[in-house]
Parts: C-alpha cells; structure tokens; sequence
C-alpha cells in the first residue's frame, strides 16, 4: 500500500514538473475526474466503485463541496467536514406523514420498515421510507436520507480540465 501511494506520488509529482508547475487548478466550468467517499454522523454511507467526471457549477456536487475543491490541483485528496446546512439541511418533522394502509395499491400488502416507497406529498412525486407500521397506518419519512447528518467527505481530484 505504501509502496502502491509512494508511485501514485512520482507520478503526479513528475506531471506537475512536465507542466512546469503549472497543471490546472479547479474552477467554476472545470471537468473534474473524482472518486469521493461519504461517512454519515460518523458511519460509513457510500463511496464511488469508479471514478466520476463532474463539471465544477453543473449541479452535480453540493456547492460546499464544489467550494472546498476549487483552488485544487489532480493529485490532492481533499477532507471536508459539512454541517446539516451545508449538506441536505435539517430533518424536517413535516416531511414524516402517518398513511393508512387502505390509501395503498394493493402492490403495497406487507409493506416493512425500511421499504422505500413512491407517492406524491402535494403535488409533488416522492419517495418515502417507512419508518413505521402499525395494523391501519405506515409513516412514512419524505426527508432526504442524509438529511440532518453531518457528511465527513473524502474527494480525491484524479484530474482536472478547464477548456
């Protein structure tokens, strides 16, 4: 492992010297090359099985995280920490609903706690995890799974373009 990092090391280092020092940095429109893992109030979440190509400003990172990335070069691995409002925001107890169970297709017979379920909350599709299921009723969470936690975030910038 050691050994495997010590090369990943020259490799960049010998990129940096064939560009003169001067290799892209990220910036808003850059095409950045990442892998990332996520741990979640201190528990592993997710983590890329292959790397990803994003542009910085599309939409497709949290701003907090296109934030700390900016400024950044292909080689640096960037830890960030982001707050609930950083993040997905706050839990918001007006997105956990208590539904009976006859307002269900009949699709929806054994319905378990953790079940993710599709529907509409107003006028809007949703998806919603059962929390909770009783003879007449399941309530259901609406909140986005990351909601209210704390994201400790591990980027790894595998390369950068600005064209």
């Amino acid at each position: 492992m050691a050994a495997r990092r010590a090369l990943a090391l020259l490799a960049v280092l010998g990129v940096a010297l064939a560009c003169g020092g001067r290799e892209p940095r990220v910036a808003e429109g850059s095409k950045v090359k990442l892998t990332y893992a996520v741990n979640a109030d201190g528990k592993p979440y997710h983590e890329t099985e292959a790397p990803l190509n994003v542009r910085i400003g599309s939409g497709e990172l949290l701003p907090a995280i296109e934030a700390r990335l900016k400024g950044r070069r292909a080689g640096e691995v960037v830890n960030m920490s982001l707050a609930p409002a950083e993040g997905f925001g706050p839990r918001d107890p007006k997105k956990v609903a208590s539904i009976p169970l006859d307002r269900f297709s009949p699709e929806s017979e054994g319905l378990r706690v953790g079940d993710k379920v599709g529907g509409l909350v107003g006028s809007l599709a949703a998806q919603g995890v059962v929390v909770e299921v009783s003879s007449d009723a399941a309530v259901l969470d609406f909140n986005a799974p990351l909601a209210g936690k704390t994201l400790d975030i591990r980027v790894t910038l595998l390369e950068v373009r600005n064209e």
